[in-house]
């Protein structure tokens, strides 16, 4: 849980690193989802979509909701994987150095 200051105020600082690539990958990608639902359902009537060759007899809300997840799963792929190759290298832990010093006889 993030800490509280003096003032009443949280400390973002403290805030858990999961909870800060969650929102990090979920926010944007839910944000993108609203616009490609938007502009692929002004140009497309959801009466009309066909998949694989088959109908599909959907209403117009039920569309609409099977379009926006559909989007947001792939915005949110999108999203992780661009916040995954966005992060720096990960330093080796402490332990791993000594202990490959250790074992090859190099200076700490």
């Amino acid at each position: 849980m993030a800490e509280i200051n003096q003032d009443g105020v949280r400390d973002h600082r403290s805030t858990p690193y999961f909870a800060k690539a969650a929102m990090s990958i979920a926010w944007p990608s839910f944000l993108a989802s609203a616009a490609l639902t938007g502009l692929f359902f002004s140009s497309v009537d959801p009466n009309e979509l066909v998949l694989f060759g088959v109908e599909l007899e959907l209403d117009r809300r039920e569309a609409y909701g099977l379009g926006f997840m559909v989007f947001w799963g792939f915005s949110a792929l999108a999203s992780a994987m661009t916040y995954m190759l966005a992060r720096p290298p990960e330093s080796k832990p402490a332990s791993y150095v000594a202990h490959r010093a250790s074992r090859t006889n190099e200076p700490r």
